[in-house]
Order: C-alpha cells, then sequence, then structure tokens
C-alpha cells in the first residue's frame, strides 16, 4: 500500500477567512491567488470585512446595527460606533405596539408620570358610589385586567368597583396588586360583598378594614389577596378596591393588577 508524504509546511492550504486561496501550481506544488473570502462578520459591531488584492479590510457598514432586543431602543451606527439610543418617552411598544417606552428604556404598560405628576386615569371616581365600573370578571385566572392612574396629594383617592362570577368549576382569588412608579408611597385595599348570603373574609396577612358604605374588606402596600367565603356554593360578589397614600404623597403613580 502506498502512503501519501505529508505535503511540506509552507505548501498547507491557506486558511479560510484570509482572503486567499491556494490552487495546483501545474508542477505538483500550490500557489496562492487572490480570494474573495473574507475573515467572519461580527454581527453589530458597524463594519464588515472585504477582500481587495489578497487582503482582509475592515469597512463602515451602517446597516450592521447593534440589536439589543429592546423595543425602546433606536439601534443604529454613529460613526462606526455601536449606538442604542433610547425612544421618545410613551414610544409604542410591546406586544402590538399597546406598551410605552420610559426614559430609562424600560417597555411598560403604564405611561410614565414625570414631575408634572399627569393623571392617565379616568376622573372622576373618588369616592365608593362613582368608583370606576371595571365590568365582570370571572375566576379563570387569565380574565382580569390592569388600570394606569396617578394618586395626587393625601385627598386623592381612586376607587375601582367590579362584578366578580364565580363560574363552574374555577376557584376564586380575589388578587389585586400594586405596582408603583416611584416604588412606594401607595395602598390598595379591596371589600367585598357576597350576591347571596353571608360575607366572610380572610385577609391573609394584610391589614383587616371597612369600606365607607359596610363592606369588609383588606389593604396592603403591594399586594391584597384575601380568601372569600360566601355562605352556599356560590362565591360570586360584587369588589370595590381602593387605592390612597396613607403617607400624604404628593404624587404617586401606579398601576393596578386585578382579577377574581
Amino acid at each position: 500500500m502506498r502512503r501519501r508524504r505529508p505535503a511540506p509546511r509552507d505548501s498547507l492550504a491557506e486558511p479560510p477567512g484570509d482572503c486567499r486561496q491556494d490552487v495546483c501550481d501545474g508542477k505538483g506544488g500550490l500557489q496562492s491567488e487572490f480570494a474573495d473570502d473574507p475573515p467572519n462578520q461580527v454581527p453589530g459591531d458597524c463594519q464588515r470585512f472585504v477582500c481587495e488584492a489578497g487582503d482582509a479590510v475592515v469597512m463602515l457598514d451602517a446597516a450592521d446595527v447593534p440589536d439589543d432586543d429592546n423595543d425602546c431602543t433606536d439601534d443604529t451606527c454613529e460613526d462606526g460606533t455601536p449606538t442604542n439610543t433610547v425612544k421618545a418617552m410613551h414610544s409604542a411598544c410591546g406586544p402590538g405596539g399597546a406598551e410605552y417606552c420610559h426614559t430609562d428604556g424600560a417597555c411598560r404598560p403604564c405611561k410614565q408620570v414625570t414631575d408634572a405628576c399627569e393623571d392617565y386615569g379616568q376622573e372622576p371616581h373618588d369616592n365608593q358610589e362613582t368608583a370606576q365600573n371595571l365590568g365582570t370578571i370571572t375566576d379563570a385566572d387569565d380574565d382580569g385586567s390592569f388600570v394606569c392612574a396617578t394618586i395626587k396629594g393625601k385627598n386623592d383617592v381612586d376607587w375601582y368597583t367590579f362584578a366578580g362570577d364565580d363560574a363552574f368549576l374555577n376557584y376564586v382569588d380575589p388578587v389585586r396588586s400594586l405596582v408603583q412608579q416611584n416604588g412606594s408611597g401607595g395602598r390598595v385595599c379591596v371589600y367585598l360583598q357576597c350576591n347571596g348570603g353571608g360575607t366572610s373574609i380572610n385577609c391573609n396577612g394584610a391589614a383587616p378594614d371597612t369600606a365607607p358604605l359596610g363592606q369588609k374588606g383588606c389593604c396592603s402596600a403591594t399586594t391584597v389577596a384575601p380568601k372569600l367565603n360566601c355562605d352556599g356554593l356560590d362565591d360570586s360578589a360584587k369588589v370595590w378596591i381602593r387605592v390612597d397614600t396613607p403617607d400624604n404623597l404628593a404624587c404617586v403613580p401606579y398601576q393596578l393588577d386585578y382579577h377574581f
């Protein structure tokens, strides 16, 4: 059996990506030729390699933008420098463009509230009688929604209400969560009244409270998840939600998440 002799080191094929290629010289050896074989490109570095006369040359490429996978930034190349610039406040972002960009580059369901303390919620709903009606919500886990608004000072209170429907084979766990733009200062309370018979509530660690119209409820600075028990098998109930600022802060922007 014949064995092939290893080629000398200086006659080995050129490595890929160096703009050259080795071809047979017709004399049993190899010779180097120019090739359109640039090095691998680096995505998002605003440049690309091209081959010129057998050498790899770096060219600026404004189309090779740095994609940071953030709806709230513009991905561009500025004089060859990868740049991610935060978009204008309240630019559309998120699924279907239904959310809003904030100046920190985050995409959130609620509009950003500035030092002017804008209130993007519905007014007036500052007492239990004029509570904003959120409709009917079943106790299916994916039923529910959120509202965005702002508490403006100690005398401002926001009230909401909805009808909670205990659908067959579902479980009532009325949870209300308060997400505050500035971190703290707000409070959320939930009050319940069963549609039929007596109403029993366990606050699960939240502070017990009573609504102006007499319904029992619970309050917390973050999340309220009372255990509701109505007489009989049907736990359908009327629900009221109150958001206020017991710390008497001048401006408390919030997102209120709720379900039944």
